[in-house]
């Protein structure tokens, strides 16, 4: 079933799970136990960083239901599109374990989530372009319409 997967998706889009999780324990790990401990200000880059930080598991989705768009099986839809938000919550769930534990590293980790969160976009969004061709897009572009 693995190698399956792997056919379908390619190891970009796995890669790219990885880094999903990657991203999400981090971001958890830094995260502020109380609220004396939010940032003060929130910037727009900030803003636009935790926007793109969310769409990286949707992305990865929407990828999944692209390339399974001929698949008869529709397990293996339903798993690859399944994937990247389940891996999301276990690296959250690390990441929170993480947090209880390394109290003077929040700081390190609040700053390393920006550059986690932006490489988990970028290695996303490779995965995605090189592992699609147009017939695939058009079909699940003709499955959505339909």
């Amino acid at each position: 079933m693995a190698e399956a997967l792997i056919a379908t998706a390619g190891q970009g889009y796995f890669i790219a799970v990885m880094t999903v999780f990657l991203a999400a324990l981090v971001a958890k790990a830094g995260s502020a136990r109380a609220p004396s401990e939010e940032p003060r200000r929130r910037s727009a880059p900030m803003l636009l960083l935790d926007v793109i930080t969310g769409l990286t598991p949707v992305l990865l989705v929407l990828y999944a239901f692209a390339v399974t768009t001929d698949q008869a099986d529709p397990t293996m839809r339903v798993l690859l599109m399944v994937l990247p938000i389940i891996v999301g919550f276990c690296g959250a769930l690390a990441g929170a374990i993480v947090n209880l534990a390394a109290h003077e590293a929040r700081t390190m980790f609040r700053m390393a989530s920006i550059v986690s969160g932006m490489a988990a976009f970028i290695v996303s969004v490779g995965a995605i372009i090189t592992g699609l061709d147009t017939a695939q897009l058009q079909a699940a572009a003709d499955a959505l319409m339909h």
